[in-house]
């Protein structure tokens, strides 16, 4: 078996099962572990030094911070998901990160959709336990991350 196959497939799945917690966790509790965190920072790092981009995606991610550390100031973010989006940032490809925000931005709008109609379905208050942006930070940089693991 080739090994960078065997390599990439580790990755992914890890990568799988690392995202798959925090979406469970921010889904269930509306809060992200900083220990989660840190793993996925730790292993976006590793993803990064593997593909030969980390030290441009630094610069990326420390710029992602600033804004998102506004954005969390004004109250339209919550810090656990400002945190989660740099430490993933750093495993994709610096030039997939504009189409990875847009993304994010899309399926947070899914989201918020999803939550309202089913909100108002059941007659139940929608946003009372906030909105656990977390899965589409986690889902989208899944799928660039996965796209840049395997365009090496």
């Amino acid at each position: 078996m080739n090994i960078d196959l065997l390599v990439n497939i580790t990755l992914i799945s890890t990568n799988f099962l690392i995202l798959s917690f925090i979406c469970f966790f921010d889904g269930w509790h509306r809060k992200i572990p900083n220990n989660l965190n840190k793993i996925a920072l730790i292993f976006s790092n590793i993803v990064a030094l593997n593909n030969g981009y980390l030290m441009s995606s630094l610069p990326i991610a420390i710029f992602c911070f600033v804004v998102f550390f506004i954005l969390w100031y004004l109250k339209v973010i919550g810090a656990g998901d400002v945190k989660l989006l740099c430490a993933l940032i750093i495993g994709i490809q610096p030039n997939l990160v504009t189409i990875t925000l847009i993304c994010i931005g899309f399926l947070g709008g899914f989201l918020v959709f999803a939550m309202y109609i089913v909100g108002k379905v059941r007659g139940l208050p929608s946003f009372t336990k906030g909105i656990p942006y977390g899965i589409p930070i986690a889902m989208s940089c899944f799928f660039f991350s996965t796209i840049s693991i395997l365009a090496n």
